[in-house]
C-alpha cells in the first residue's frame, strides 16, 4: 500500500476541522447535510477541506445519528440473467443514486437465504421487492419500521389486491408473438421454451399469451418443447421434433433460444424463414447480426417508475400519482428476416 493511500485511510473529521479552521461539530453538520444554519463561506471551506484530504464520513456514524442508512435494499428474484434485466437494474440504481440513495441488490435474501440474516448487518431506508415476501419477513420489516415497496408481483391466488402488472406484461409479450403468426397465415405454431427453472414463471405467462392470441384466430399450439442452451445435440433433436409436427412457425422464449434454434436450422439444412419462421422476444442487439437476422418482440419499461415508487416510500409526501404502476403500452414487433 502506498504512503498516500495509508494517510488517506487515516483521515478523520478532526483533520478536516483543523484544515478548515472550524470545530468537529461544524464539520459533522456540513458533511451530513444538516448545515443549513452554517454560513455559506464556512460550508464551502469544510467541503473543500474534506475533498482535499479525501475524507469520507463514516457510514456507521451516519446510521447512529439518523437511525437508518441512505440505502435501498432491492430484492431481485432469481430470474435467468438477461441483458434487458441488467439494463433495468442499472437504470433503477442510477435513478436512486441521483437522489442521494445507495442501491444494494440481493438475489437471495428472502428466497434462498433469510431476509433477517441480511438485515442484521444492513439497515436500509426502504426495501423494494420484485417478488412476494413471506409473511414473517413482512412482520419483521414492520417491526423494524422499514417501508416495503412491492414492485412487480405475479398473480397470486388468495392475495387480495395483488399486483398483476408482472403477469399482464409477460402475457402481452407472448400475445404479440402469437398474434403476429396468426395474422401472417401460420397454421402450425410451436413454442420453444427453456428448461431452466428460473425462467418458468416468465415462460408460463408468455405461453399463456401466445395461446390466447392463437385462440382468437381459431388456432392452438401444435406443441411446446423446453430445452437448455448448453448442448447443440439437444437443440438439434428439438428441431427434428418440430419438423415432425410440420411446424411452420416458432415462438421462442427469448432471443437467446431463438438464436440457438437458428443455429440448429443451419446445421440441419432447415431454411428459415422458408421452411420455418422463428420469432424471438426481448429484441437484443445481437439479433440483427444473426443469419438470418432475427425478428423479435421489443418492449420498453420506464424504470423511473420503480425509482419514484421507492422514493415515495422514503418520503411519503411525494405524490402517489407519480408512482402509479401500469402495464407498458409499447410492446411492438421488430420484423427482420427470420419471420
Amino acid at each position: 500500500m502506498s504512503e498516500s493511500s495509508t494517510s488517506k485511510a487515516k483521515v478523520k473529521s478532526q483533520d478536516v476541522a483543523d484544515l478548515a479552521g472550524v470545530s468537529r461539530t461544524t464539520v459533522s453538520l456540513v458533511l451530513n447535510g444538516r448545515g443549513a444554519s452554517i454560513p455559506e463561506r464556512t460550508r464551502i471551506k469544510v467541503v473543500k477541506a474534506a475533498e482535499q484530504l479525501g475524507f469520507v464520513p463514516s457510514a456507521a456514524a451516519r446510521i447512529l445519528r439518523s437511525g437508518k442508512a441512505n440505502v435501498v435494499l432491492v430484492l431481485a428474484p432469481g430470474w435467468m440473467s438477461s441483458e434487458r434485466a441488467d439494463r433495468m437494474w442499472d437504470s433503477i440504481s442510477k435513478g436512486l443514486e441521483d437522489q442521494g440513495l445507495t442501491c444494494v441488490f440481493s438475489r437471495s435474501a428472502g428466497t434462498i437465504s433469510p431476509l433477517r440474516q441480511l438485515l442484521a448487518d444492513l439497515t436500509p431506508s426502504v426495501v423494494a421487492s420484485f417478488f412476494s415476501l413471506a409473511e414473517e419477513d413482512r412482520v419483521l420489516l414492520d417491526r423494524m419500521n422499514i417501508p416495503l415497496v412491492e414492485l412487480f408481483l405475479p398473480m397470486m391466488q388468495g392475495r387480495e389486491g395483488a399486483d398483476t402488472v408482472f403477469a399482464q406484461f409477460q402475457q402481452r409479450l407472448g400475445y404479440a408473438q402469437g398474434q403476429y403468426f396468426a395474422q401472417a397465415g401460420a397454421r402450425d405454431v410451436a413454442y420453444l421454451g427453456t428448461s431452466d427453472p428460473r425462467g418458468k414463471e416468465l415462460q408460463d405467462y408468455r405461453v399463456l399469451g401466445v395461446t390466447q392470441a392463437l385462440g382468437v384466430a381459431g388456432l392452438s399450439l401444435v406443441c411446446q418443447r423446453n430445452v437448455g442452451l448448453n448442448d447443440e445435440a439437444d437443440m438439434d433433436q428439438v428441431l427434428h421434433e418440430l419438423r415432425g409436427h410440420t411446424v411452420d412457425a416458432v415462438c421462442a422464449f427469448n432471443d437467446d433460444y431463438a438464436a440457438a434454434l437458428l443455429s440448429a436450422a443451419r446445421r440441419c439444412d432447415v431454411n428459415v424463414p422458408k421452411d420455418m419462421k422463428v420469432l424471438g422476444a426481448d429484441n437484443l442487439a445481437m439479433g440483427r447480426y444473426l443469419v438470418p437476422s432475427l425478428s423479435s418482440v421489443d418492449f420498453s419499461i420506464d424504470s423511473s417508475l420503480y425509482a419514484r415508487a421507492i422514493l415515495q416510500a422514503c418520503d411519503p409526501s411525494r405524490a402517489s400519482a407519480e408512482c402509479q404502476m401500469s402495464v407498458p403500452n409499447d410492446v411492438c414487433l421488430v420484423r427482420r428476416e427470420s419471420a
